[in-house]
């Protein structure tokens, strides 16, 4: 069977993966782009859902494919998932999850639901959560007083969501691909499709070329979101994300406010072995809501000296903006869940929920598109591998730019004369203020 793929982010080089391992097939992977994974893939922050988060968002639908894609993740990538690769610079196993589990605080834990905590904590952990508004707002302003790096206190949960190797992911699932006889088109930008007389679709891109398939499967959530097939209410959205050098702290952690606050969300990564805080929250705006945009990312800087009030202000950040396709569920609740929709004969879309789902997404575009044929199980990896060809994620490129301009700045003040420039431009400063 003939394929067609357009859009390589996660989503689609996870399908074209995928399709690509039944034997007779021939799948072509479209990208406009001049590398994999640029845009919303490589946006995010690097935090891998198993479905902890949305559970204390009561949101069901999201839970259930969070560990439906678990188990999918287990049973047909285990050949990769734990598959070491050398990383320059850094001594530690390169595999697709960093063992440093993600925690999430409940800086109030009185505000936990009352039937939950009556039925299932002890008598002891009870009297904790009753008393611990008082004592979290407490230790916060001592917290405050004495300059800590964080004023965090509360109630933590060690859940299994894990920070990701992002580009790890997406070089393996690549290399399977090519490895499988997978075509790749990079810089090849999507203009439009029509049927064939033989049944089949006929893919226009933008230089006049055209990719003959049997069936084309749309994996962009901005195409599907910006063009007549948004019958599902895909909300195309950007979040600010704030990087930091060095490391706010060493903890990976979710703060859970209270439903009137927004939650706050720190991830450490590391760039060359040395690692750097990579800060989100519940802010966002509408794509061109630019005064939306700018109250989210005043927000974000906000709260974020607000947990680290000494150190924030010490370290180097910068922050930039990343998009996110977002699925409105009944009564504009989000489901982060994966859509599969047939937009016309032979054309599916493939609706992206989180970068998390994209294996869930795969798993059962696959068994539509091979009508429920077993799916092969994945093979080492072998052969060379082109890593340019993927994009490295936003939040390391940033963390990479702000360390060397730390190490220059460093090295300017280690030379000699530097305290007497210094002394002199001061002095300027003094004598223009007069």
């Amino acid at each position: 069977m003939k394929i067609v793929v357009v859009g390589a982010g996660v989503a689609g080089v996870a399908a074209a993966e995928l399709l690509q391992r039944y034997p007779g097939n021939r799948v072509t992977l479209i990208e406009a782009k001049s590398q994999i994974g640029t845009g919303a893939s490589m946006d995010q922050h690097g935090w891998f859902h198993m479905g902890s988060l949305y559970s204390i968002q009561s949101l069901e639908e999201s839970v259930t494919s969070a560990v439906k894609n678990v188990r999918i993740l287990t049973r047909y990538y285990e050949s990769y998932v734990n598959q070491e690769t050398a990383e320059p610079g850094n001594r530690n196993r390169n595999t697709w999850f960093v063992d440093e589990p993600i925690s999430y605080l409940f800086p109030g834990g009185w505000h936990l639901p009352y039937d939950v905590r009556q039925g299932a904590y002890s008598k002891e952990l009870d009297g904790f959560l009753h008393f611990s508004k008082d004592i979290v707002s407490a230790g916060a302003a001592l917290g405050q007083l004495l300059k800590f790096n964080r004023v965090w206190s509360g109630v933590k949960i060690v859940s299994s969501d894990l920070p990701m190797r992002t580009k790890k992911i997406l070089d393996d699932l690549v290399c399977s691909f090519q490895t499988n006889g997978g075509d790749i088109r990079l810089s090849s930008k999507y203009l439009s499709h029509g049927s064939t007389a033989a049944g089949g679709v006929k893919v226009t891109l933008v230089d006049g070329t055209t990719v003959h398939a049997d069936v084309c499967v749309v994996c962009s959530g901005e195409q599907l979101a910006s063009c007549g097939w948004n019958a599902h209410r895909l909300v195309v959205r950007r979040s600010p994300i704030m990087v930091v050098t060095p490391a706010l702290c060493n903890e990976n952690i979710v703060v859970v406010e209270a439903k009137d606050h927004a939650s706050f969300s720190h991830i450490v990564h590391s760039h060359r072995g040395q690692r750097y805080s990579v800060v989100s929250g519940a802010y966002s705006a509408d794509v061109g809501d630019e005064e939306g945009s700018h109250r989210a990312a005043m927000l974000l800087k906000q709260v974020t000296r607000t947990h680290f009030p000494s150190r924030f202000d010490a370290s180097s950040h910068e922050l930039y903006f990343g998009t996110k396709v977002d699925r409105l569920h009944r009564e504009d609740r989000r489901d982060y869940s994966p859509t599969i929709v047939e937009l016309e004969r032979n054309v599916i879309g493939a609706i992206p929920g989180k970068f998390s789902f994209a294996f869930l997404l795969a798993h059962n575009l696959a068994l539509r598109v091979m009508e429920g044929k077993d799916i092969p199980s994945s093979t080492a990896l072998s052969g060379r591998r082109d890593t340019a060809m993927v994009a490295t994620p936003k939040h390391e490129l940033v963390a990479a730019a702000l360390l060397q301009a730390r190490r220059s700045l460093q090295m300017d003040r280690d030379r000699p004369g530097y305290k007497l420039d210094e002394a002199a431009s001061n002095l300027d400063d003094v004598r223009s203020a007069r």
